[in-house]
């Protein structure tokens, strides 16, 4: 056993020296995974570095026509160095997979924490003064931005020499991608969003910005009518002193005619239920009129007691007095206000040359006028159904051709990877 142990330390110590002869020194060409992460890594601290030398300020995006400018630039730039030093070890990794994988994981990582921390600034924070509660507008986005163009750009120019068609998929792709990320940054200085509140019988000719500044519109609008369709709503038990809800709110009944459920012990079911009522001696009687509440009559037995309660309840509006049902001195039943399912807006456009188009405008179903998208966001919630108002948002972003440009070139490029694919297999 002594003497095997004295022929494999030997064999073991000259295999371990040779491997640390061969073991490749961080920063020494090839760069790989390493030093692509490093370099990411660094852009990422010198950004927390300037939002904090600048208090958290941040950049804001180029205007027109800064943005212009530098996109020739970028346009002009990265062919050039990809010719004149094509064979710098430099622009070799640029290239590689290592700088294009450590360049996506890092910007995904900063599209996701978008999602988590909330883009709004929070007083005495160190995560609003390194600039992630304006991820889009810090230093720290825009050099991984940057750093993302870079290795896009030079790896298509190195792809189109020689250019064939099993290129064209590549080509469309990476294109595509590059023409998305690029025009959604540059583009973002020149996006103007302007909040019109829209009454009946009063058309609005200004705009307000987020710095609410009021600005004139190219075209005027007039409410003519809102409707809103609303969820039931639902039973529940709160504490008269506090409004707190007691009953369990997973378990909850919604409030439609002929609907039976035990809420709390007791067992309870719904006679009527009116979806526009106004009270009138001592009860509520159905109709549709500005003002009217929905409204239900229920009746409640304890399962243990037997004790049985009846009558009516409301959530009210800005007319009808909101109605509860005690329980006992301490907790009565009522209604929740009823949720919003879809909403929309009938109203007047009006232009300068004296024209009037009607037009509908409903969440998540924008109108275009001239260059204008215009959004359903909002409403006077105190008035509910009844509201007089309507919040829409303007929004005009003249790159946004450009962006569907790039999409387009992308599932282009997939169609055309799939049928390539296709074609090799068979």
């Amino acid at each position: 056993m002594r003497k095997l142990s004295f022929l494999v330390f030997p064999i073991f110590l000259f295999l371990y020296k040779r491997n640390q002869m061969n073991k490749r020194k961080i920063w020494q060409y090839p760069w790989t995974y390493k030093e692509s992460v490093v370099i990411g890594l660094g852009f990422i601290l010198i950004g927390f570095a300037l939002e904090i030398f600048s208090d958290g300020k941040g950049v804001h995006p180029p205007v027109f026509p800064y943005n212009i400018i530098l996109l020739l630039q970028l346009i002009i730039f990265i062919p050039a160095i990809s010719f004149f030093m094509k064979k710098h070890p430099f622009i070799q990794w640029m290239t590689s997979v290592p700088a294009a994988i450590s360049a996506i994981l890092l910007m995904t990582i900063f599209v996701l924490l978008m999602g988590f921390i909330p883009q709004q600034a929070i007083p005495n924070s160190i995560v609003s003064r390194i600039g992630l509660t304006h991820i889009f507008e810090s230093w720290s986005y825009l050099f991984i931005t940057l750093y993302l163009v870079l290795i896009l750009g030079f790896t298509l120019v190195k792809r189109l020499t020689p250019f064939s068609i099993k290129n064209t998929g590549f080509f469309l792709n990476h294109a595509g991608l590059w023409i998305i990320i690029t025009a959604a940054s540059l583009g973002a200085g020149d996006i103007e969003k302007r909040t019109m509140y829209c009454y009946k019988d009063n058309p609005a000719w200004l705009g307000i910005n987020k710095s609410g500044e009021k600005k004139n519109m190219p075209f005027a609008l007039e409410l003519s009518k809102f409707e809103i369709q609303e969820y039931s709503p639902e039973l529940v038990i709160i504490d008269n002193a506090t409004g707190k809800i007691l009953s369990d709110q997973k378990k909850l009944l919604s409030l439609k005619k002929g609907e039976k459920k035990i809420v709390s012990e007791w067992n309870v079911e719904v006679f009527e239920y009116y979806n526009y009522a106004i009270w009138f001696h001592n009860s509520f009687k159905p109709i549709k009129q500005f003002g009217a509440a929905p409204a239900a009559k229920i009746k409640a037995i304890h399962i243990e007691t037997k004790d049985t309660i009846s009558g009516w309840i409301s959530i009210g509006s800005y007319k009808e007095t909101p109605v509860l049902l005690p329980v006992n001195n301490n907790s009565s039943f009522a209604m929740t206000v009823p949720s919003p399912k879809k909403y929309h807006s009938i109203l007047k456009l009006y232009t300068p040359d004296q024209k009037i188009n009607k037009i509908d405008i409903e969440v998540n179903k924008p109108f275009f006028h001239k260059g204008w998208y215009l959004y359903q966001t909002g409403y006077d919630e105190k008035q509910g159904r009844w509201s007089n108002l309507s919040i829409i948002e303007a929004v005009k972003d003249p790159w946004l051709y450009v962006v569907y440009t790039g999409i387009y070139m992308l599932i282009a490029g997939s169609v055309f990877l799939f049928w390539q694919g296709k074609k090799i297999k068979k």
